[in-house]
């Protein structure tokens, strides 16, 4: 199931079984989990976890989900992403800790609104990754929304420089640090995307997740004709993650697409020298996608 084809009422699954991820729609009184109880246990639990702890911490993460309902499996994904998101220097443990949940959790488990489309209820592993696909569809959009409303924020103060200088010191020491404030918010919505780039090309490269999602996360960095730093280091961190995998003779004419559009930002006088060396990706990637 591509992420285009998600429904209405599944797209708004993630964000319902969470108190923190709910921009897309509420979720009804059925849909609440004991939120208060089960963060701070599942959060504690990921707290401790190392390549050291891996084993252990896998498994009890597994036996406490599977004592429990499809619910709280879908909060339990959304928590292993923000952290992910959050420790940048530990994607791949956290897409191999996916990995071991999506085995390892029990065939039985459900949520009775997660049906297939003969009306069959989602079960066990199949069920992870219909929620792990909305979670990640839910950060996708979040997260693109908020680089949008920081960047127009950032782009409105930047037009009122001449409007400052004419104002007293005090005024001006007010607005100088919005402007800071906003321009803080936009460089956190850039660095986050890049953080939840490289974690979607981890559990791509596991097969967790489906190439529609990926091809329009490409289509969106590639879509912005003055593209942010991070843009194109996200841009490059998903051509060499998983750019050889993604280049088959079934999506070549898309792939066709991404690279002249790459050539394009290699000419465009607002694209830096250094970051157009950052475009400079080789097709095709042959080893590129191993380191």
């Amino acid at each position: 199931m591509g992420s285009s084809q998600l429904s209405a009422t599944h797209t708004t699954k993630c964000a319902a079984t969470s108190s923190s991820l709910n921009s897309i729609g509420p979720g009804s009184a059925e849909d609440s989990i004991d939120l208060p109880s089960l963060d701070p246990q599942v959060k504690d639990l990921l707290s401790k976890l190392t390549m050291e702890t891996f084993d252990s911490i896998s498994d009890q993460v597994i036996e406490w989900v599977n004592k429990r309902d499809g619910k709280t499996l879908g909060r339990v994904i959304q928590l292993v992403l923000e952290r992910a998101i959050d420790d940048t220097m530990s994607y791949e443990m956290y897409a191999q800790l996916c990995y071991r949940i999506m085995k390892g959790v029990s065939e039985e488990m459900e949520d009775r609104e997660v049906r297939d489309e003969e009306g069959k209820p989602v079960l066990g592993g199949q069920l992870f990754r219909r929620f792990l696909l909305l979670c990640c569809q839910d950060f996708f959009e979040r997260i693109w929304i908020q680089k949008e409303v920081t960047a127009v924020a950032v782009a409105s103060k930047n037009a009122e420089g001449e409007i400052i200088e004419t104002l007293s010191k005090k005024k001006k020491k007010a607005r100088v640090r919005k402007h800071s404030k906003e321009s803080r918010a936009a460089q956190k919505a850039n660095e986050r995307n890049l953080a939840f780039v490289t974690m979607i090309s981890e559990l791509f490269r596991l097969e967790m997740l489906t190439e529609d999602i990926m091809h329009e996360q490409l289509k969106k960095l590639l879509g912005n004709l003055d593209p942010e730093e991070e843009d194109i280091k996200s841009l490059r961190v998903m051509l060499t993650k998983v750019g050889f995998i993604l280049d088959t003779p079934k999506a070549r004419a898309r792939m066709d697409v991404y690279f002249q559009r790459i050539g394009e930002l290699t000419k465009n006088p607002k694209v830096t020298p250094r970051l157009q060396s950052i475009l400079q990706v080789r097709r095709p990637f042959l080893n590129i996608g191993l380191g």
